[in-house]
């Protein structure tokens, strides 16, 4: 476990009541996501601390394999639909560094990564000083 690093999460903190309520739990932790390039933890920040509180040596892991930007898009993605919920704030700083990378992408596609709404994500890309592209 040593050697995975914390994540390149959209979350802004760990949340250490969530990290003691997993683990103090009788339940087995699901295994955490990991890009294997970097060995940074992509989803399950809480739970790897949960399992180093538990006093574990190892964690069960599955592999990611892409850059770290869609590593990014793709923390984002498993926090909204499987993780503990991120908070406004979150979503909506996650949404901007998506947009600053993947400009080219649809108000409505990075609302279903980030669970804003496509408005709010059209506000954020209206933003001064955020790159556009525009497709012809």
């Amino acid at each position: 476990m040593t050697s995975l690093l914390p994540a390149t999460s959209p979350r802004l903190g760990v949340d250490h009541d969530h990290v003691m309520d997993l683990a103090t739990s009788s339940l087995t932790l699901p295994p955490i996501l990991v890009n294997k390039r970097s060995m940074r933890i992509v989803d399950g920040i809480h739970r790897f601390h949960a399992a180093r509180m538990r006093g574990a040596a190892c964690v069960d892991v599955w592999w990611y394999y892409g850059d770290e930007e869609s590593a990014f898009v793709m923390s984002t993605w498993t926090n909204l639909v499987y993780g503990r919920p991120l908070s406004l704030l979150e979503r909506t700083a996650a949404a901007l560094r998506i947009l600053r990378v993947h400009s080219g992408w649809t108000d409505a596609f990075i609302a279903t990564i980030t669970g804003l709404v496509t408005e709010t994500v059209a506000e954020i890309r209206g933003r001064p000083g955020l790159v556009h592209t525009y497709w012809a």
